[in-house]
């Protein structure tokens, strides 16, 4: 299961790379391959390599429960999240969006299987973008950051058509997928539910919108639910 994870994670940062290496032969092609732009983008592309290294050993981390947590910033995780699958987001004509009006919170943890966890999320919305018939005047996603006094809440929504009635019951499932096997594992979504309940002793729940701000068009919403104390949550003070 953790090695289909890893091949699934690897899809999307596996599209980014390919977008990078191509901008490089249209940049020659245009005679505008500067300095600038290869510093640039060959940083770009480390950052990217380092995480899927990193997504290996985030897995075999949920395994080994005894490996040393730290404090990290919940802002800071999804902003690099996004980062990381900004190319494909582009490539797709996805606008993102993120609301992080209630401040940050640092919380202890395993970043790296937490971001691993939005990966999931956006790459599920991603898929199910491209799985539409009919095309959107604007492809959206949204995540943002709520807090009461028990719990954080971590929100991404989309309007990418909404989950079919049918199917929203089991898409936590192990190897439930709608798309086709050559396509997707169906463990994503099941492994972002045991990180979220395992590691961080919270919950995720989805369940379908009808409408995302001002677009009428219909989407899903996925909610993490993470209690404060189990894992030591605080405000804050530094600025993203």
């Amino acid at each position: 299961e953790m090695l289909h994870n890893i091949a699934h994670q690897w899809r999307q940062p596996l599209n980014s790379l390919t977008l990078l290496i191509q901008s490089f032969q249209t940049k020659q092609e245009n005679g505008k391959l500067s300095e600038e732009f290869i510093q640039t983008q060959t940083q770009y592309g480390l950052k990217i390599a380092k995480n899927m290294s990193e997504t290996i050993e985030s897995f075999s981390n949920f395994f080994r429960p005894e490996v040393q947590k730290t404090y990290f910033s919940i802002q800071s995780a999804i902003t690099e999240s996004l980062e990381l699958i900004n190319p494909v987001l582009r490539d797709n004509k996805i606008t993102t969006q993120n609301d992080f009006s209630n401040g940050d919170y640092e919380i202890l943890g395993y970043e790296n299987t937490f971001t691993q966890v939005i990966f999931v999320l956006v790459n599920n919305a991603i898929d199910a973008f491209k799985g539409l018939k009919n095309p959107r005047d604007i492809n959206l996603i949204q995540i943002s950051i709520g807090k009461d006094e028990e719990n954080l809440y971590i929100y991404v929504k989309d309007n990418a058509g909404g989950i079919k009635p049918n199917n929203i019951e089991k898409i936590f499932e192990p190897y439930f997928t709608t798309k086709h096997k050559a396509k997707g594992t169906g463990i994503g979504l099941y492994m972002a539910k045991q990180i979220i309940e395992k590691q961080f002793f919270g919950q995720i729940d989805v369940k379908n919108i009808e409408s995302l701000g001002q677009n009428t068009y219909n989407g899903s919403l996925f909610s993490i639910t993470i209690p404060l104390k189990p894992n030591a949550i605080q405000k804050c003070e530094r600025t993203s």
